[in-house]
């Protein structure tokens, strides 16, 4: 069997709404379910909004609605396509990805704060234990420097 760099992904809704997208194998599958179901959304919506136009398009003689246009004019709707240039990206596009990767970010930050406090731990406490070894030796200088006073002010 062939390999393909490709994946469909399906996603019918409890309503008999189908949607089909196809992606590459690194696209993140929750993404693409997300934008699905957004997309599948808003077509609802806006066939609904048609069909409403529809119904007041029989009371009102004036209204003129083109409820299913010719194959040759047919346009993918502004809604779509600003849907699928958001989503070419899928990091803009699903906001689970977007809370996930700050989580991530802050807890890496967090993770180098806490080995950044430890190091920083350890180097207080070696400073901490030179400075002492410095108190005992100046304090053994100190009375060393005063015998040695002493003896030179004996001598003259």
């Amino acid at each position: 069997m062939e390999k393909f760099d490709y994946v469909v992904h399906a996603h019918v809704r409890s309503d008999g709404l189908c949607g089909i997208a196809i992606t590459d194998e690194e696209y993140p599958t929750q993404a693409v379910f997300g934008g699905i179901s957004q997309m599948l959304s808003e077509i609802l919506k806006a066939s609904k909004q048609s069909v409403d136009r529809a119904k007041d398009a029989k009371h009102n003689v004036s209204a003129s609605i083109e409820l299913h246009p010719s194959k040759d004019s047919f346009e993918t709707p502004t809604f779509l396509k600003s849907m699928l240039s958001r989503f070419q990206d899928p990091k803009e596009a699903d906001k689970a990805h977007k809370i996930q990767q700050t989580i991530k970010d802050v807890k890496d930050v967090l993770q180098k704060n806490v080995v950044q406090l430890l190091e920083r731990g350890e180097t207080l406490d070696k400073l901490m234990e030179d400075t002492k070894d410095l108190s005992y030796t100046s304090k053994a200088f100190h009375d060393r420097a005063a015998r040695m006073n002493y003896w030179c002010c004996r001598i003259y």
